[in-house]
């Protein structure tokens, strides 16, 4: 009885774009793509944005892992086996980049609650009214701190708003208090530019809006502006980095709608 020849199977080799350098190209493509968004939404100044640009990063990425891990299981049977070395590389990256991406969301996560977390605080003074975003809270700490005159309200990060108000048959009046604050700011601002605005929210009046380095070492943003309503006198400002304007940018809005100078 004859046998047949035992046929020696020989591995097949990997050859031309093959499923590892696919998994490779995807991976490659993906990040690009995912900076480039996530560049484009952080200058929107929106981390609601930027957050659902993470989230889908996020899964995406996995996605990608799992495919390359499933095109690795099956090398050995596949008609056209993937590199390895392309393999390992698009994990390895994918799995680095989905570690960058979770520590993103975790240093944004507790900031989300906090805001989320602390309702709005009605602030009702004998010479005005506003209501104050729940990040945010009264500096009663200040030397100067007056609840009806001087008021400051410290945001996240740098974002700051205060409230002057004097009165008229004290002597004060809008113009004289901007020139003084004006003046003031000249010495903290370095080389400032100096925009004049004439409504600020609902309000008409008088006012300015520099910029500049604050004692010649970080971008500045302020906009004064002042108005009257009968005899009170009132100077509002609001500070921040131009990028903290941007992302807190709500907060700012919630504050201009919202703010009242009572007679």
């Amino acid at each position: 009885m004859n046998t047949p020849p035992i046929v020696e199977h020989t591995p097949r080799k990997p050859s031309g774009f093959d499923p590892g350098l696919k998994c490779l190209a995807a991976v490659f493509i993906f990040v690009v793509v995912v900076r480039v968004l996530l560049t484009l939404a952080n200058k929107t100044g929106s981390r609601e944005i930027v957050g659902i640009g993470l989230i889908g990063a996020f899964f995406g990425l996995i996605a990608l892992i799992v495919t390359s891990c499933v095109v690795w299981s099956r090398r050995a049977t596949s008609p056209r086996p993937a590199r390895r070395w392309a393999l390992m590389i698009a994990i390895t990256w994918a799995f680095l980049q989905l570690l960058v991406c979770l520590l993103i969301m975790l240093q944004m996560l507790p900031r989300a609650l906090s805001e989320t977390d602390r309702p709005a605080t009605e602030i009702n003074r004998k010479t005005f009214s506003i209501t104050l975003p729940g990040n945010w809270i009264e500096d009663t700490k200040r030397d100067t701190y007056d609840p009806d005159s001087l008021v400051f309200f410290d945001g996240p990060e740098s974002a700051l708003f205060s409230v002057i108000v004097g009165q008229k048959s004290a002597g004060s009046s809008v113009d004289t208090m901007l020139d003084n604050q004006k003046d003031s700011l000249k010495r903290k601002i370095v080389n400032a530019t100096i925009i004049p605005i004439t409504k600020w929210s609902n309000f008409d009046g008088k006012g300015f809006q520099m910029e500049g380095k604050i004692q010649g070492i970080i971008n500045g943003r302020v906009t004064v502006f002042g108005f009257e309503k009968g005899d009170n006198v009132c100077i509002v400002e609001e500070w921040a980095t131009p990028g903290d304007y941007k992302t807190y940018a709500k907060d700012f809005e919630k504050i201009r709608q919202t703010f009242r100078l009572h007679d």
